[in-house]
């Protein structure tokens, strides 16, 4: 900028803190401007001797526009204090900030001396939120960060460290630098079976610098006692679903074995036999004369049989018949060689 305007722009800063009305008053006093997990403050004191009922009101203006704009939740406030984080537009500029005073019995105001101020090197930022979830040997670490919305396009690109060690040891057991994926899973199955602690911090890199935030406090975790936790669930549970399975199993035989039963009137399982064939009374059972051809006649008496002696009888008489039948007849050959059966001449009748 030239030595004239830029001359001018300073009598015209300068000019503007002075008191329009009221000598009497005092400007604020030790502008400063303090910063804390992404968020700009402006803080100030009282003038000295100053009457009751002060208050103030925060204005900035861009060097390039020459022009004061007030910061409208900052305007006739009575604190001291005022967040100036999203005010500014392009916060990777540089901007003028000064505070006017004013009270209810004096008129007018009067301006603090301004002071310049760039968010990006001021900022201080955050460390990020840690979340781990420990399964299976692996560490799950998910990464967040908690910047305001209205800087979302300016750390858009943020990274992070993460650091892993283990409890009473100085040694890390893993580092990670300027890493930005918002996960990441780390193997723990070589790790021993004690405590180990995350912490990480924040990384950002702008026009060649590169800041970072203080590391956030240990996350500390016992490793593989979630496994432990799941075997003791884990054995109880399996036999309980193996027996209920064996049950299972068993009562679908027993209902299929049901249904392939043979039908009822195959069924002879409930079936009893009678005690008794057959019931002879041998007194009462008697046979009487059997007039068989060619044989004498029967004695005229009855003869009392058991049920055996009868079946033997009639066999014995059945195959005496026949062959006294057979004793009628005798075979000759007839003119052509064959045979046939003629009733013997000398059978009396």
């Amino acid at each position: 900028m030239p030595a004239v305007a830029f001359s001018v722009l300073l009598l015209m800063v300068f000019a503007s803190f002075q008191p329009v009305q009221g000598d009497d008053l005092h400007p604020p006093q030790n502008l400063t401007f303090v910063s804390k997990d992404y968020s700009l403050f402006v803080k100030w004191f009282p003038p000295d001797g100053s009457p009751p009922g002060m208050s103030y009101t925060v204005l900035w203006m861009d060097l390039f526009d020459l022009q004061w704009e007030e910061v409208q939740h900052c305007r006739n406030i009575t604190e001291t204090i005022c967040n100036i984080t999203c005010v500014f537009q392009e916060p990777s500029n540089r901007y003028w900030v000064k505070v006017e005073a004013q009270s209810r019995t004096w008129a007018g105001f009067i301006s603090s001396v301004p002071e310049t101020i760039d968010y990006i090197l001021q900022v201080q930022l955050a460390p990020p939120v840690l979340k781990v979830k420990y399964t299976r040997n692996i560490l799950d670490v998910n990464v967040s960060f908690t910047y305001p919305s209205c800087m979302k396009d300016v750390f858009q690109d943020l990274t992070y460290d993460l650091e892993i060690w283990r409890v009473g040891f100085r040694n890390l057991v893993t580092i990670l630098e300027n890493n930005h994926k918002p996960s990441v899973e780390v193997p723990a199955t070589e790790w021993p079976d004690e405590e180990h602690c995350l912490r990480a911090r924040t990384s950002f890199f702008r026009n060649g610098d590169r800041k970072r935030s203080n590391f956030s406090e240990p996350l500390c975790l016992l490793l593989h006692e979630e496994a432990r936790k799941w075997e003791i669930v884990a054995f109880p549970l399996l036999a309980i679903l193996v027996i209920g399975g064996v049950v299972m199993l068993f009562f679908c035989y027993k209902q299929m074995i049901k249904q392939a039963e043979m039908p009822s009137v195959l069924d002879f399982s409930k079936y009893q036999p009678p005690k008794n064939l057959l019931e002879f009374d041998e007194e009462n059972l008697t046979i009487s004369d059997i007039f068989i051809l060619g044989q004498k006649n029967t004695p005229a008496h009855l003869l009392t049989l058991s049920a055996h002696s009868l079946f033997e009888e009639a066999k014995r008489r059945r195959l005496a018949a026949c062959n006294d039948i057979r004793a009628l007849f005798y075979s000759r050959m007839d003119d052509h060689g064959g045979f046939f059966w003629t009733l013997r001449e000398d059978v009396p009748f």
